[in-house]
């Protein structure tokens, strides 16, 4: 696929995985997953930053949450263990399990500055594609 050839085997994937909840007890599970699920990822092999993120109602940034939405923030060493890892972890599998949708992005990170919680979680890919 194009987004395998641009992160290739030498190079560090980012994935965005997003989460809608429809019912009310899945929302609930995904609010408390925000604390309770850091163990767990803190133990999915090969996973090297991550974070748990929630999300905001209208346009740009809000303080009102939207309960619906979740998002996980994750770098892998590459395409291939970032496309596995995400089939394959019970983690994730509870996750969509109580999605009422998912949907995950692959990303390689063309440039990378300053820090975010006093790491440096992205490496830019080592020849960038133009995407042509």
């Amino acid at each position: 696929t194009k987004a395998q050839k641009q992160c290739d085997e030498m190079n560090q994937t980012t994935t965005l995985s997003f989460f809608r909840f429809e019912r009310w007890q899945d929302r609930a599970w995904a609010l408390t997953m925000m604390g309770g699920a850091r163990l767990a990822m803190a133990r999915v092999p090969d996973l090297g930053f991550w974070k748990l993120c929630g999300s905001g109602t209208g346009e740009g940034f809000t303080p009102i949450p939207n309960t619906a939405v979740y998002a996980i923030l994750c770098t892998w060493p590459d395409f291939d263990t970032a496309r596995t890892l995400l089939a394959e972890t019970r983690i994730f599998q509870r996750y969509r399990a109580r999605a009422f949708e998912d949907w995950t992005v692959f990303l390689c990170p063309t440039s990378a500055r300053g820090e975010w919680s006093g790491q440096t979680p992205f490496r830019p890919v080592l020849e960038p594609h133009s995407g042509a």
